[in-house]
């Protein structure tokens, strides 16, 4: 591969490398190393889905999904929660798996989050307009290394509800990239 970019440094190329792994893995009935699912995703789909994340960061689309990835490329407001602190965020990726988000707190990994996505800006046909789940921090990045300022990337993957909430409102979220 020629391309210089680092998929092992990018939480979503991580988790579509883990949903290869474990794919593999059943495939094979027996487990597959991370280093090499991670090679053979990166060698057999790696430049398709960098383009498609290039264009999707492009795109002029509020949601753009990308049915290869199932991905939701937004910007919706979040509100986090830890240990009864408050923080505001912003989400850059939704999948059924995960939301990775941007966020002005300082969290550690595998720490308990409560976050609520907010929908009311975006469309009135959810039935929630916010939406509240649990989980922990799955991998956190710090944005500067001030320590004054707290922001960070982080995924947090989603709970069997929050799934199965994305999973019923699909055809909402795909509408509003067309319109």
């Amino acid at each position: 591969m020629k391309n210089n970019y680092s998929f092992l440094k990018d939480d979503l190329a991580l988790m579509e490398i883990r949903k290869h792994k474990w794919l593999r893995s059943e495939k094979e009935r027996k487990e597959v190393g991370f280093a090499t699912a991670a090679l053979e995703w990166i060698n057999k789909f790696g430049e398709d889905w960098l383009r498609s994340r290039y264009e999707q960061e492009k795109s002029e689309d509020f949601f753009a999904e990308k049915r290869n990835f199932r991905r939701f490329n937004c910007r919706l407001p979040l509100e986090i929660r830890i240990n009864n602190k408050k923080a505001k965020g912003i989400s850059t990726d939704i999948n059924l798996f995960a939301l990775s988000c941007t966020a002005d707190v300082a969290i550690n990994e595998k720490e308990q989050i409560e976050a609520t996505i907010d929908f009311s800006k975006v469309n009135d046909k959810f039935i929630r307009p916010k939406f509240q789940f649990s989980s922990r921090a799955m991998r956190v990045t710090r944005i500067n290394a001030n320590k004054s300022d707290e922001k960070c990337k982080l995924v947090i993957p989603f709970d069997e509800k929050t799934r199965d909430f994305l999973r019923c409102n699909l055809d909402v979220l795909s509408g509003l990239s067309k319109g």
